[in-house]
């Protein structure tokens, strides 16, 4: 690998946050043409940081196989968000390749505002009835093993919203146990169309990893998590950072400039069109 190549592909993988600010001043064929001979991996990271507008154009001007692969790795939020910019038949031409229950997920969340609880929410994987015993709780817990949180939600038989119980009350409780007994009644969901800032300081998140989410009749319709509404939260601040929130100090903004041209250099004389076009992992 040649120098200039492993210092541009390094700086994607370890600083994509500032990557991502450089690419957005590139042409969207530039960078295109640089993401199409490098693996997936690469630049993922990179391309989760762009801004919407930027990443939908990006990822309409590169190739079918590397938008095929990127679109099977990218967070559901961020490919939701990016299909608002596309129309309907370009939207299923982007989804095909994915699986139907991912498809469905991405669908779900874009039914909601941009921003909203339920742009983010998640299908529930899991769910409890509550009039059940503790040991049939756990064997459809050990049923379900993509579930992967430690609080699961409770309903009563019309799919209604009651509470949630711990997988740690779950397990140390007799199985016997009916399940009303050791559910916590006290946890409110949130509201799909609910604006992301208005949840971000819920009471709940203090004691849960995972909230569900609910329509105006109480019944559940998805789960969001911790984690992915603060890396939201944090997308929607570099969106809305002003060009001085963004550059802490002038050594930093000559050092992007830097990055920039090499960023060129690198896709105009190290990828001349003429080389081979295959993908390699470099």
């Amino acid at each position: 690998m040649k120098p200039d190549n492993a210092l541009t592909v390094g700086y994607l993988v370890k600083h994509p946050d500032y990557a991502a600010r450089v690419i957005e001043g590139l042409p969207y064929p530039m960078t295109a043409d640089l993401f199409n001979r490098l693996s997936t991996d690469k630049y993922l990271a990179a391309f989760q940081e762009l801004i919407p507008a930027h990443a939908a154009c990006l990822l309409d001007a590169l190739s079918e196989e590397t938008r095929n692969e990127l679109t099977k790795r990218v967070s559901n939020e961020k490919l939701a968000t990016l299909l608002r910019y596309y129309d309907l038949p370009r939207r299923k031409e982007i989804l095909a390749p994915l699986p139907p229950e991912r498809r469905r997920n991405i669908l779900s969340q874009m039914q909601f505002p941009a921003n909203s609880v339920g742009s983010l929410m998640v299908s529930p994987s899991l769910s409890l009835p509550i009039d059940i015993s503790v040991d049939a709780a756990l064997k459809r817990i050990r049923k379900s093993r993509d579930y992967t949180f430690s609080d699961i939600t409770v309903l009563d038989r019309e799919l209604h919203y009651v509470g949630m119980v711990s997988l740690n009350k779950l397990l140390h409780a007799a199985p016997r146990t009916k399940l009303q007994s050791l559910v916590n009644y006290t946890i409110s969901p949130l509201a799909a169309r609910k604006s992301t800032k208005d949840v971000s300081d819920h009471p709940a998140w203090k004691h849960v990893r995972v909230l569900p989410v609910t329509d105006g009749r109480r019944m559940l319709i998805g789960i969001l998590d911790y984690p992915t509404l603060v890396q939201h939260d944090t997308t929607m601040l570099s969106e809305t950072a002003t060009p001085q929130m963004t550059k802490q100090s002038s050594v930093l903004e000559l050092f992007f400039q830097v990055v920039s041209g090499l960023i060129e250099a690198v896709v105009f004389r190290l990828f001349p069109s003429d080389k081979v076009k295959t993908k390699r992992g470099l």
